[in-house]
């Protein structure tokens, strides 16, 4: 019912892309989210008792809000056009009920972007609401339609507060605090009284020593321990990044501000959307050429190139240096960003790796001698430079790569993945995770299209008896140390792209 009241409203805005305000243009679609919020509150207010108690028990900040002259006057204006959109006559006292329900949807709406499923929006829980804000939270939530879960990133005491960021913690120090600025509050944790970066925030995480390499116990007071697996080299070496920070190349925070700045104008998200957004990645390179040198590999402008390369590689059909710059990213980056190894996006993360070991697999398996031809024949020509004068020379693989490929063929490090995906992910989600089901039936094919037995791989025994001496040497060998030679070629490999004159 609500549905369909909500979409007879949203109608009258349908097609439009901006809205004029008093304080200028604005983007709608940046506006929707809080204004459904709004729409939806009030168009079932007078019948539902259940949600005005939810509602009224959510803290407003409306004196804080109206402390904000320029704030206020926002308000002002999308409360009016709410109304607008409910009705041409609105009395007084329904404006007013409005900007309190809008000050209160600002202070308790979380983003609540899913990465692995492409939605977004926010979410508005009374519960939830409860949970207080930290730049070095102890717990997260993930969400799976209308439901939210909030899950532990490392063991938490009875008496201890629980707590998530409400805001992209790998930002600055200036950038989160203007984005808590609407919250009306200012964060006293450590990290902002210290100006911790991302490196020396991930040291002090408890949740880093969970990274052991090929498996740990993890427990919290609802579950029993389970085993978490990574593909971290090493729990030391995460312990001690080899970040400069004395020196000519050392990075300051005051040049990290600036360089942040310069980043957030060069790589906007419709920018890597053009045909062939490579020249964006290699002055976004040069950019960040002083973070590079001084190892800061996590800083946000940084974690944006590399991110986005991955992603031109997939876009351009080169699945190897795909699977490369994955790599590093998983084993150096994203543990410093997300130290709980079981979060959706580092599970994410491990897809990509998958996915790219898959293509890859499939280029390999086409130069064998049986090799009968297809798209696969096409793509390793292409990536011995052998395509000819149509080929498209972005495929071209770097020959240190093409040396490591043929590891790949016997599928321990794909099953291996899949594996730690769907062992990690409830941990980091629910058992009902949508992308559980599909690593199941990626599983299911591999083992049916090579005829191998499930329970008999390797890799699956792996994982049900981690403790023995032979099964960490398995680990090692096979699974460990291709991830490592291949996120060792990252670096270099990147800048050979990236460098005016690479492919």
């Amino acid at each position: 019912m609500i549905h369909k009241l909500e979409c007879k409203v949203l109608k009258i805005v349908t097609g439009l892309s901006t809205i004029e305000t008093p304080t200028g243009t604005v983007d709608l679609p940046l506006l929707m989210e809080h204004l459904r919020a709004v729409l939806q509150v009030m168009l079932q207010w007078s019948h539902s008792a259940d949600l005005r108690a939810d509602f009224e028990s959510l803290e407003s900040n409306l004196s804080a809000f109206k402390a904000k002259s320029g704030t206020m006057e926002d308000l002002g204006w999308q409360v009016a056009l709410a109304c607008r959109l409910l009705s041409s006559l609105v009395s007084e006292e329904v404006k007013a009920m409005a900007v309190d329900i809008l000050a209160r949807v600002y202070t308790n709406a979380l983003d609540r972007t899913e990465k692995s499923s492409g939605q977004s929006g926010i979410c508005i829980d009374a519960t939830l609401s409860m949970v207080n804000h930290s730049c070095l939270p102890n717990a997260f939530v993930a969400y799976l339609g209308r439901t939210a879960y909030l899950r532990a990133q490392h063991p938490i005491a009875a008496d201890d507060e629980i707590t998530i960021c409400y805001v992209e913690s790998m930002d600055p120090l200036s950038e989160r605090k203007v984005c808590l600025d609407i919250y009306n509050f200012e964060c006293d944790c450590r990290r902002c009284r210290e100006n911790l970066d991302n490196y020396q925030a991930a040291l002090i995480s408890p949740a880093l020593s969970l990274n052991t390499g090929l498996y740990t116990f993890f427990s919290t007071s609802s579950s029993s321990p389970q085993k978490i697996f990574s593909i971290v080299p090493s729990l030391n070496l995460l312990r001690n990044p080899p970040v400069v920070r004395q020196g000519p190349d050392a990075v300051t925070p005051q040049q990290l501000e600036h360089l942040y700045v310069a980043s957030s104008k060069l790589s906007d998200t419709d920018k890597f959307d053009d045909d062939d957004p490579l020249q964006i990645l290699r002055d976004l390179w040069k950019l960040c050429t002083p973070l590079i040198k001084a190892n800061r590999w996590v800083d946000k402008p940084v974690v944006i190139l590399v991110t986005h390369l991955a992603e031109y590689c997939q876009r351009v059909g080169n699945y190897p240096h795909m699977l490369v710059v994955s790599c590093f990213y998983a084993q150096h980056v994203i543990p410093y960003l997300l130290p709980a190894l079981f979060e959706t996006s580092r599970n994410m993360g491990l897809v990509g790796i998958a996915r790219a070991i898959f293509q890859v697999m499939e280029i390999v398996k086409s130069e064998l001698p049986k090799a009968q031809g297809g798209d696969g024949v096409k793509l390793a020509r292409e990536a011995r430079g052998q395509g000819g004068p149509s080929a498209d020379r972005r495929r071209i693989v770097d020959p240190r790569v093409m040396e490591i490929l043929p590891s790949l063929m016997d599928g321990h490090l794909y099953v291996a993945i899949l594996t730690m995906i769907m062992n990690n992910g409830p941990l980091g989600h629910s058992e009902k995770w949508p992308l559980l089901d599909t690593v199941n039936l990626q599983l299911d094919l591999y083992f049916a299209r090579f005829g191998v037995d499930r329970m008999a791989s390797a890799a699956t025994y792996l994982y049900a008896t981690p403790s023995l001496p032979q099964t960490k040497q398995f680990f090692e060998e096979h699974i460990l140390d291709t991830v490592n030679r291949l996120s060792a070629l990252a670096p270099s490999l990147m800048e050979r792209i990236l460098k005016a004159g690479g492919n």
